[in-house]
């Protein structure tokens, strides 16, 4: 309760200053940058009221960037603990104040905030709601579908929509913006499911029949370990064919968006446009930009790893511009300029454009180019497996109940305690609270050898508890 008062506190102090400062009365429009609108954002947050329902509160993580007419906006959808969550930091954002300039660098393009909405919870309420630091989100992944952890919801509804199938009743062409609402809990199945807007009532049927069937989800972790209930909130366009098959598109608010169309004689660089410049045929650039100085190399008998950086500007017509390296090779001895061949192999390149809508931009596009020995590989492969063998068991499951309470020890000792029958425990955690799985397997090693036999993680378990955390 004291942490929570002292949270108040210091955001009843802090709240009024920012506003001074970073409010729209009295200030200038050329003062504003992303720096000053992150600050912004933080101070005008407030714990919306249907989160308190949910009973989860914790770091939710937002990106935010500038269009060409200095409006800011979300770059990409929020995954949130709770809708309410991504209602509230998209009403405050949309209200953001516009910037002044447009970046000139790709650093000043985009800025990673961190809101955390416990701290905004007021102080008689703290105690009825649960904080967790940041939280990964489900991830849709049953067999056949791939998707990643920022495209579960996407990947899911494009699921419901080949589940539901055809139908007659619809005529080619028609559409039907769906609003649905469901549960992902922290086994992974989907509970709850509501359909909150449809005007066909085959198709809210349908997709109420197809989530019972749902798929389990990974489900979302927070605090790096715990498993959490998720709520997710969508609205999808559904359209049908000429056969009656469906397809989805998901809604995107105009918080998502730039404001106004980009002007077709607009000649800065963009850092931040809707498309990415693609090389044409889908080739790998990146081989094919090492491809003359590996083959210079193979000839002087060199075959040594190296790693190439820099950037270059993809044209609105498609052609490259401005090519600049900062790390380069050395391969003087050799009488081989790298910069001068990589630079000419990527000049030769066609690019599709990057697009801010349908308006073809100037892109500034970073890159890293490696050379690797492939006789190395298999080594890496073996000690990249040894480290994955590592860590098959989750601390969860190594410490069960008590493995809160082994990582909240103060004392993080990091030396191993000695029983009087030879046997060995070492704590698990570092001094950062951070799991250390050599201590824990070496830990039932020593068990093992001195001829303790069964469930060697449960002995081990509550002799280490007994040791450190009683």
């Amino acid at each position: 309760m004291s942490s929570c008062l002292f949270k108040g506190l210091l955001f009843a102090i802090l709240l009024p200053a920012c506003v001074g400062v970073y409010g729209w009365s009295g200030s200038s429009e050329k003062a504003w940058n992303l720096d000053k609108v992150s600050a912004w954002v933080l101070a005008n947050i407030r714990f919306p009221e249907e989160a308190y329902g949910y009973g989860m509160a914790g770091v939710e993580q937002i990106c935010l960037s500038v269009s060409w007419d200095g409006k800011v906006f979300l770059p990409g959808r929020l995954n949130t603990l709770h809708p309410a969550y991504a209602e509230e930091i998209e009403r405050v954002v949309a209200n953001a104040p516009r910037c002044a300039d447009v970046p000139d660098v790709v650093e000043e393009a985009y800025r990673c905030v961190e809101v955390d909405f416990y701290q905004y919870i007021p102080e008689e309420r703290c105690g009825n709601m649960m904080q967790v630091s940041v939280h990964t989100p489900p991830v849709f992944r049953p067999k056949g579908v791939k998707s990643s952890y920022f495209e579960g919801r996407e990947a899911y509804m494009e699921w419901l929509c080949d589940e539901v199938g055809a139908s007659e009743s619809l005529s080619a062409g028609a559409t039907d913006t769906v609003a649905v609402q469901y549960t992902v809990t922290s086994k992974g199945k989907v509970k709850d499911f509501s359909v909150l807007r449809c005007k066909e009532d085959w198709l809210k049927d349908g997709l109420k029949r197809a989530a019972r069937r749902s798929p389990r989800w990974i489900p979302a972790t927070a605090d790096g370990y715990r498993d959490i209930d998720v709520v997710i909130r969508d609205r999808i366009v559904f359209r049908s064919d000429a056969k009656g098959k469906l397809s989805c598109l998901t809604c995107v608010d105009d918080v998502y968006k730039r404001d106004a169309a980009m002007p077709g004689d607009y000649e800065r660089i963009v850092y931040n446009p809707d498309k990415k410049p693609v090389c044409v045929g889908g080739k790998n650039f990146r081989k094919d930009a090492l491809r003359s100085l590996g083959e210079m190399l193979r000839q002087r008998g060199i075959n040594t790893e190296y790693s190439i950086s820099g950037s270059f500007v993809v044209e609105k017509d498609g052609t490259v511009s401005g090519i600049e390296f900062t790390r380069l090779p050395d391969f003087g001895a050799a009488g081989i300029q790298a910069d001068s061949i990589v630079a000419d192999a990527i000049g030769k390149m066609r690019w599709t454009p990057a697009k801010v809508g349908d308006t073809p931009v100037r892109y500034l596009y970073p890159f890293t180019c490696k050379y690797r020995d492939s006789s190395k590989w298999i080594q890496r492969s073996q000690e990249s497996r040894r480290k994955r063998l590592y860590r098959v068991t989750s601390p969860v499951d190594a410490f069960g109940k008590h493995f809160i309470d082994l990582q909240a020890n103060p004392s993080a000792k990091g030396y191993f305690y000695i029983q009087n029958d030879g046997s060995l425990h070492s704590y698990p955690f570092n001094s950062s609270g951070m799991f250390n799985y050599n201590k824990f397997y070496k830990g039932m090693f020593y068990y093992w050898r001195n001829g303790v036999r069964g469930n060697l993680a449960k002995k081990y378990l509550n002799d280490v508890y007994d040791v450190y955390a009683r």
